[in-house]
């Protein structure tokens, strides 16, 4: 039990450090109600209180964890690995080296760099895409009425008759 008001009282100092008023009372509540999701263990009574106060905060990085990785080829590893390649050879040329031949090391660590960085810039793309669409979704699912299925009309009613000009 110390080691439950101990976490939270820890967490209830970085909540008023930097978070609202709201998850100082939800911790207040937690606090007062003994709101343990019906478990008796102490270590599960306080991984559940964890569990609620991070949904309150609006922890999203175990988001990140349920999508499925990009592949290792994608247009961002490209482009930012060739553009890496590019650089180290501008500035072979730009120092009179041959542009192909000199520093191959260097030529293949910003290929690697340029590879990583749009490997996990498309990771974080995909995040954010996901998230939005996640969002959307919801809001579509919460006000029904502004989305309405709209009646199916054939082609024929879509479009004018023909009448030949002759």
């Amino acid at each position: 039990m110390l080691t439950l008001l101990g976490t939270l009282l820890l967490l209830s100092c970085f909540a008023r450090a930097f978070y609202s008023v709201h998850v100082l009372d939800f911790l207040q509540e937690v606090i007062v109600e003994e709101r343990f999701c019906g478990r008796t263990d102490p270590r599960s009574k306080q991984s559940c209180i964890l569990q609620d106060i991070l949904v309150i905060m609006g922890s999203g990085a175990d988001d990140k964890k349920y999508l499925p990785p990009p592949g290792i080829v994608n247009r961002n590893s490209v482009w930012l690995a060739g553009i890496g390649w590019a650089s180290a050879v501008l500035h072979n040329a730009i120092n009179h080296r041959p542009p192909l031949k000199a520093g191959v090391h260097r030529q293949f660590l910003l290929t690697t760099i340029g590879w990583f960085l749009g490997y996990h810039l498309t990771k974080h793309e995909n995040y954010t895409y996901a998230k939005l669409d996640r969002d959307m979704n919801e809001y579509v699912k919460l006000h029904p009425e502004k989305f309405q299925a709209k009646e199916k009309k054939t082609f024929a009613e879509i479009v004018e008759p023909f009448h030949p000009v002759r």
